[in-house]
């Protein structure tokens, strides 16, 4: 429920952006009755599927009650990323240039990043579900809007604040991703060595492996009680 309130919200920051933007360009002329149309680009099939099925449920709930009573102001064109970044930005382009979308909402933080110079470069907004807290950094016309890497860090850190230290011992796997990787160097191992919490186990992990039998099998020997997976 908390997801979907979220997105929720995010289309509706989404509708006024979009409605900004599209005031501001002079080849349109002003009418309130022209249909704002998003494009939203969701992981629909692929290994996020069942993430992307949430959000899609979300929107299509906002679009009916941004409807309801005042006929069609807004519509959601839904194109599948399938959890892939090259896929994104080909969804990004039909939705740019064969249903010429108002402002894009993208989802995941590989598609989000691959599909904002193609927005960008359309003069269009983004709106980006992404965990990158950079993404917004160099443009007015992107938005963020999730929760990001330092977000969670803090979440999951303040977990350890609050339990007694002896007895844990304490794992972390995580992807090799240039942001994950800065969290565990600068945040979590700092912060468990400051702690005096045993950690044993630090390992990364590219996205593509799918086989983790070996790691598994090393965590088990060491004893592992508390296993932060980051990616």
């Amino acid at each position: 429920m908390k997801t979907k309130v979220s997105i929720i919200i995010a289309l509706l920051i989404a509708f006024a952006i979009g409605g900004c933007n599209y005031s501001q360009h002079k080849e349109k002329k002003a009418n309130k009755k022209e249909v704002i149309k998003i494009g939203a680009i969701l992981p629909l099939t692929g290994k996020l599927a069942v993430m992307g099925e949430y959000e899609r449920n979300a929107m299509s709930l906002a679009q009916k009650n941004v409807n309801k009573g005042h006929g069609e102001k807004i519509r959601i064109i839904f194109e599948d990323s399938k959890s892939d970044a090259k896929d994104g930005v080909s969804a990004a382009n039909k939705l740019l240039d064969i249903n010429k979308v108002d402002f894009i909402i993208s989802s995941t933080t590989g598609v989000s990043l691959a599909v904002k110079p193609v927005v960008l470069k359309a003069k269009k907004n983004l709106i980006a579900f992404c965990m990158d807290p950079n993404i917004a950094n160099d443009s007015y016309d992107v938005s963020r809007f999730y929760i990001g890497i330092n977000e969670e860090t803090k979440g999951v850190l303040s977990y350890f604040k609050n339990v007694s230290t002896d007895t844990i011992k304490v794992g972390i796997l995580y992807a090799k991703v240039a942001a994950i990787e800065k969290a565990v160097e600068n945040d979590y191992l700092p912060f468990f060595k400051m702690n005096n919490i045993s950690v044993p186990f630090v390992e990364s992990y590219n996205l593509t492996n799918k086989n983790f039998t070996n790691l598994v099998v090393r965590m088990k020997s060491l004893n592992i009680n508390h296993l932060i997976i980051l990616g």
